[in-house]
């Protein structure tokens, strides 16, 4: 039915209602209230079908939300939306403000002090961007034909270019794309995972579709696409089919089929979990009889160690494996483990399924949110070396509680993504999306986690968020090695950023959200 149609039939309603009073011939006073509730609801409904009419599309805004991952050096990635009712109508313009390598956009010595719109064709919304280190991949929305040079549907495409020194934009060579490369997948792309690994620069690409393939491209030194070798792929190769979910830190990947969870990859120190230490170059068993899985996981370098530990949360019981060298996971001891033991508290008693509502591990700290009745209580253990958020700084310790939030609903984030190399910085901060508030703590040498200090917060404080959002809240901590990043906030519109300003990113220092562009 037409919007045209609607109002008409909206306005046949309030007169068909108004002839019936007229046909019993009763004094209209009596049916007042009635007939002016009745007309009252007829009036918001024509408003808000004419709103449809004349406003369409909703309000023009900026989000975060449609991007992923981290370019080299942490530059700001947004994109133009419009929205109406909550809900995304239309995609627009994809911008970066910051560093840009210069094989990635030939940009002068990389470094950008304004914004640049990505170089996508224009004719194409995309729904979906992921950010590698100095590579993009863009997967176009559903239901579009005949744009952006292809000819037919372009629902099962994917738009990629930037640096290609490893192979994993997928095009059959090495060579750096500055226009996008096009590819055509057997099925709609669901999930895009871009990781690295190493000062040597190692890329791939892992691509889930909506047909359950898992297709891959890049370097994979530590035999990272489990399909039985180490040798780079510069094209798109299915490596996995049957796949429900996957997930990939620098050096390892977790594939769940039907009810079994497999892992591949590096596995220095066991945190596959699957039993032994050791590269795995085909999918190793995990567990079986697994319903709903949810996988974090983490690499960071200190010194000559690689530290690494995954978390796992498997039908609401916690398990890790890997790194327990400060009691990430096991208040029993600081022990290893190559196979799936149950998160404990700080007595050693497996924790309860069903309370931790989401966990964060860093590669040396712990940290959960655990339900307490209708709150929800802050717990971190490890080795703490930005702090535990309690004021101390201990080098071992076991899983304690730092604080309890007020309801439910609060989430974990932090500065870490899937390309992390080498040593990396921890910021630790616990969201609520409702509330519209935020606590953090961690490294802050550059006031990146908004609180209004510059200096290491080890003790957990408000981050000093500049307003209440009205239709748009969103919070996100962009960051890389070499202490790099930056905050990012979009409140209503409106981009709020703090942290390092290296590559113009942020325009001046700031300790706290402050504006730096608009819709």
């Amino acid at each position: 039915m037409s919007i045209e149609t609607e109002v008409a039939q909206t306005l046949g309603d309030i007169n068909e209602t108004l002839r019936e009073i007229a046909k019993e011939k009763i004094d209209p006073s009596i049916y007042t209230e009635l007939l002016q509730n009745f007309t009252n609801s007829k009036k918001e409904e024509i408003q808000k079908l004419l709103e449809q009419i004349d406003n369409p599309l909703g309000d023009k805004t900026i989000t975060l939300s449609t991007i992923q991952g981290s370019l080299a050096q942490a530059p700001i990635v947004y994109q133009e939306v419009w929205i109406k009712n909550g809900v995304i109508t239309k995609y627009g313009d994809v911008f970066v403000r910051g560093y840009i390598d210069g094989v990635m956009m030939k940009c002068d010595n990389g470094a950008t002090q304004g914004i640049l719109r990505l170089p996508l064709p224009s004719d194409v919304e995309f729904d979906l961007i992921c950010c590698g280190r100095n590579t993009i991949y863009a997967r176009p929305k559903v239901g579009q034909r005949n744009v952006g040079g292809v000819s037919g549907s372009l629902d099962n495409y994917l738009f990629s270019f930037g640096w290609n020194a490893y192979g994993q934009i997928g095009k059959g060579d090495t060579n750096n794309a500055y226009v996008p490369y096009i590819h055509s997948f057997d099925s709609r792309v669901k999930e895009i995972i871009a990781t690295g690994q190493g000062t040597g620069g190692y890329r791939r690409c892992y691509v889930l579709l909506e047909n359950k393939k898992l297709y891959v491209s890049g370097s994979q030194p530590e035999s990272n696409f489990g399909i039985g070798n180490s040798v780079q792929v510069n094209s798109w190769v299915e490596a996995h089919s049957g796949v429900d979910a996957f997930w990939a830190n620098c050096f390892d990947v977790w594939i769940q089929k039907g009810n079994t969870l497999f892992g591949f990859g590096w596995n220095g120190v066991g945190q596959l979990g699957c039993g032994s230490n050791g590269v795995k170059n085909s999918p190793v068993q995990v567990k079986s009889s697994v319903r709903e899985v949810k996988i974090k996981s983490f690499a960071e370098y200190q010194g000559s160690t690689w530290y690494c530990t995954a978390f796992f949360m498997i039908d609401d019981t916690l398990f890790a494996a890997g790194r327990n060298s400060h009691y990430q996971f096991s208040a029993n001891n600081t022990s290893d483990s190559n196979t799936l033991v149950r998160v404990t508290d700080s007595n050693g008693t497996p924790l309860a399924t069903g309370v931790v509502l989401d966990f964060m591990n860093l590669p040396l700290i712990t940290a959960l949110l655990v339900q307490n009745g209708g709150d929800t209580d802050l717990y971190v253990s490890g080795y703490g070396e930005y702090g535990f958020g309690d004021g101390n700084c201990d080098r071992s310790t076991k899983l304690k509680k730092i604080k309890t939030f007020s309801g439910l609903g609060w989430k974990l984030v932090s500065n870490y993504n899937h390309d992390n190399y080498q040593d990396s910085v921890d910021c630790l901060f616990v969201v609520h999306q409702e509330k519209q508030e935020a606590w953090a703590w961690g490294y802050n040498s550059y006031g990146c986690l908004g609180t209004g200090l510059s200096d290491e917060q080890r003790t957990i404080a408000p981050v000093l968020l500049p307003k209440k959002g009205i239709k748009q809240f969103e919070f996100k901590p962009i960051f890389d090695a070499g202490n790099y990043g930056s905050l990012v906030v979009i409140i209503d519109g409106v981009l709020y950023a703090c942290g390092n300003t290296t590559g113009g990113r942020i325009p001046k220092w700031t300790s706290t959200p402050a504006p730096i562009d608009k819709a």
